[in-house]
């Protein structure tokens, strides 16, 4: 009975693509990571599927940071690390300290 169901669920995904993100996207990324994070329990009730973030490094270190609730009930995280060879150099934004008190 499980069967069919499973199988379905892994036909539909929704999928994000930041991969060429650059340094003056980044302010509306962490936005919508903000939004993401806001919205996860809808997002988790709504999509009959899987969410796929596809994002360079430094996105996905903004998106732990901005969206910590999003980030922890996620099932699987996939690191290329071919894939800044293909993509060419890094458009990362300058980092800056951050301090945790």
């Amino acid at each position: 009975m499980l069967a069919p169901l499973y199988d379905r669920a892994l036909e539909t995904f929704v999928c994000i693509d930041a991969v060429r993100a650059s340094e003056r996207d980044f302010p509306a990324w962490r936005s919508r990571f903000l939004r993401l994070n806001e919205q996860r329990n809808a997002i988790a009730r709504d999509l009959t599927g899987a969410l796929v973030l596809l994002l360079p490094t430094h996105l996905e270190t903004e998106l732990t940071r901005t969206a910590p609730d999003l980030w922890s009930i996620r099932s699987l995280s996939i690191t290329v690390p071919e894939l800044d060879a293909v993509l060419g150099p890094s458009s990362a934004p300058p980092t800056t300290p951050t301090s945790r008190h």
